[in-house]
This record gives structure tokens, C-alpha cells and sequence, in this order.
């Protein structure tokens, strides 16, 4: 078999994948040199000497195998870890959790407004909650260690009595956004810079 070597960074969030009709879990890869703005991509492959770290962004180098006889289903390449080079922490396993609205465009709701819920899963890469009125889910379709971009938002449709932001809180997850963490504290800003929401973690018991 002929083989090369190939370096790239790996995901500290190992996510689900499409294969075929189902679904399994997938290392997520990076070749460029800024891992904070990476674009990350599924490998579906394994890489001997190689162990998930969950996370840890980790590069390392990999020597690449062509195989010559294979069975239908399987890879056409055999990958081998050389090295590590790097490893650092992945900043983004910290939005793991449950979180709830605490501010809204640098003010506090009204205590009458039930306050959204967001619950993110970074497993599933998607979010779900309750948007004050509404029961809502929807996947991840982006995520570095600075912005977060959403797929299609789904929610259920029951008729709501008490005061809400739903609809403003719909179209605001609804665009790419940018987002800070400080310790519990989680903050979304327009990609201009204008703050939009705040959310405090839920502490675990």
C-alpha cells in the first residue's frame, strides 16, 4: 500500500454523523492553523494509537495507508497516529448544559415574561427549549469557539396567555451569532456587536 502523512487539529466535541440510513458518532477535523475559526468536518474513519479526548482540540500528525483489497463497506485508507503536536482546551464544551434568559438587549425582562430556556447538546449538536410560550428544537449547523449558527427552528403551536418575547426570541436565534462565555454567564451578539441576550447556567444538583 502507499501511504503519506497528514496533520490536522481534532474536535473536543466528538458529535453524531450521517451514515447511510442511520446515524453514528463521528471525530470532527480541522486542516487549517486557526482551530478557534475552524470550519470543522466529519472523519469517519478511525486512527490507530489515537484516543478521543473530550474537550481537548488536539493536532496531531497521521501517516495515511491506501488499502488494496477492502470489503465493500469499508475505508479505502488506513490511518495511523505519528504524533502529537498540540493540545489545548476546547472552549466550546463549556456551552454544554441547560441555560435561561437573565437579560434581553442589556435589560431584565419584565417579571411577568416567562424566560426562554435553551438547552444545548453538543452530542447531538442541536438545541431545544421553551421559548416562554412554546416548546422549540432545532440542529447546530455551526459552531466555533466564537459564533454559533442555527438550522431550521421548529416549534410546537400552542396559543399563549401570559406575556412572551417568543417571536423575538425566534428571530434572534434564528441568525448567526456571535456569543462570549464568562464562567455561568452565556452572551449572544448580532455579528455588528449589539447585545441581544444573556443567559445564566443552570446549576446541576
Amino acid at each position: 500500500s502507499s501511504s503519506k502523512t497528514q496533520t490536522f487539529w481534532v474536535s473536543g466535541i466528538q458529535t453524531k454523523c450521517p451514515a447511510g440510513e442511520g446515524e453514528m458518532h463521528c471525530l470532527a477535523i480541522y486542516e487549517g492553523e486557526q482551530p478557534d475559526t475552524a470550519d470543522w468536518q466529519f472523519f469517519y474513519d478511525s486512527i490507530e494509537g489515537f484516543t478521543f479526548r473530550e474537550g481537548y482540540l488536539r493536532k496531531i500528525k497521521v501517516r495515511k495507508e491506501k488499502t488494496e483489497s477492502l470489503p465493500a463497506d469499508a475505508s479505502a485508507y488506513n490511518y495511523i497516529l505519528i504524533k502529537q503536536i498540540d493540545s489545548i482546551p476546547d472552549p466550546r464544551i463549556h456551552l454544554q448544559g441547560e441555560w435561561t434568559l437573565t437579560k434581553w438587549k442589556e435589560t431584565e425582562p419584565d417579571e411577568k415574561i416567562l424566560r426562554p430556556v435553551l438547552k444545548i447538546d453538543l452530542q447531538q449538536m442541536q438545541i431545544s427549549g421553551n421559548s416562554g410560550c412554546n416548546e422549540y428544537s432545532g440542529p447546530i449547523k455551526k459552531l466555533d469557539a466564537h459564533t454559533m449558527a442555527l438550522g431550521n427552528i421548529i416549534s410546537t403551536a400552542k396559543a399563549c396567555f401570559r406575556p412572551h418575547i417568543e417571536q423575538e426570541y425566534y428571530a434572534a436565534i434564528n441568525e448567526e451569532l456571535a456569543y462570549q462565555l464568562k464562567g455561568d454567564t452565556l452572551q449572544f451578539y448580532s455579528l455588528e456587536g449589539e447585545s441581544l441576550m444573556t443567559f445564566t447556567k443552570h446549576k446541576k444538583t
